[in-house]
């Protein structure tokens, strides 16, 4: 065993101050060698100690854990799982990529593709309206995305069903991130097993009839009567809305209160005017460049309704609109859920 440097320089000093302190009390010579023997043989016994201890050691080393994002993934990109500071005031869309605790991590939050899919849906909403666009948090002028491996596996999220996106608004709320200006969209890359009566490859909370400030993306929804993945991909152009980045705008516009009971052709928070509206319930999706933002603005977007929210108002919105608003039921969306999905999963 090889004894670090100091621990030698450490005992051989100790032993020259105990011969320093025999010659200064000058000590018989004889009772002088008893005792630097006995003190030898001490020596000798705590270095023998201490090299079982570090052979002991070596074997079974108990590390302090360095500083290191967590959880940690096989990349050296640079990554977020927190919402990083914002480089703007105001309300905003904070971003996240989450997947399941047991299923492979694509870093769709590294490559570039959330940040176009949502640069695209911000393109087409501009070109609705005249260069409006929805306010997203960005840290150092590029999309503000976390990273989060939820603490569930895919089986036990889909047991969820329709619940799931009430279970991600909790734990956004159980993690600490902002509710009092943030809207939150997930892109969830598990596998979800769609269910039948919501085949639909997003879901946001509803208010005024459900409170919440979660919407949710499914990258990989599965339809069993298909027997397939029927969501598409995202868009690979930043000027170009594909479904999904629709799919993304209608349950962000679900978030900001569209549609409002108030709307002349209001039909359970879509509209029934026209299938090409971006909040019809089954907008046409094979003819995304020739869907609309609220056929004839007559419902829930630059409407001349009186007493009817207008999203066209929106404190979401950038640039903010004169006489900015906030989603209705606001104060409730922010406040503690009453509900929490996941006790589901520990009564089963």
């Amino acid at each position: 065993m090889k004894f670090p440097r100091k621990l030698l320089l450490l005992v051989t000093a100790a032993l020259l101050f105990v011969l320093g302190r025999l010659l200064v009390f000058e000590l018989p010579q004889e009772d002088a060698r008893q005792l630097v023997g006995e003190i030898a043989r001490e020596a000798g016994a705590a270095l023998e100690q201490l090299a079982e201890d570090t052979a002991d050691i070596v074997a079974n080393p108990t590390l302090t854990p360095v500083p290191s994002p967590t959880p940690q993934r096989d990349t050296q990109s640079a990554y977020s799982t927190i919402d990083r500071p914002d480089d703007v005031e105001g309300f905003q869309v904070h971003f996240i990529y989450a997947i399941p605790s047991d299923e492979l991590d694509r870093m769709m939050d590294l490559s570039g593709q959330i940040e176009l899919s949502a640069n695209a849906a911000n393109h087409w909403l501009q070109t609705q309206t005249d260069g409006i666009r929805l306010r997203y948090d960005t840290y150092e002028e590029a999309l503000d995305i976390t990273f989060m491996r939820l603490p569930y596996t895919a089986d036990e999220l889909n047991d969820l069903g329709n619940f799931i996106v009430d279970g991600f608004d909790q734990l956004l709320r159980d993690y600490g991130f902002d509710t009092s200006r943030k809207i939150y969209v997930v892109y969830y890359d598990g596998l979800f097993v769609l269910p039948p009566d919501n085949l639909a490859c997003g879901q946001a909370t509803l208010p005024p009839q459900s409170w919440g400030l979660t919407a949710t993306i499914y990258l990989r929804g599965y339809a069993p009567e298909y027997d397939a993945i029927s969501c598409p991909a995202l868009t690979r152009t930043a000027d170009y809305a594909g479904w999904l980045e629709l799919v993304l705008l209608h349950e962000l516009f679900h978030l900001l209160g569209a549609v409002p009971e108030c709307a002349p052709n209001s039909d359970g928070a879509h509209v029934s005017d026209s299938s090409y509206d971006l909040m019809s319930p089954a907008f046409n999706t094979n003819a995304a460049p020739s869907n609309v933002l609220d056929a004839n603005n007559d419902d829930y977007f630059n409407h001349e309704n009186a007493d009817c929210p207008d999203l066209a108002d929106s404190a979401f919105l950038d640039p903010l609109p004169a006489a900015a608003e906030l989603p209705p039921a606001w104060e409730y969306s922010i406040g503690p859920r009453s509900f929490n999905p996941f006790d589901m999963l520990e009564s089963q």
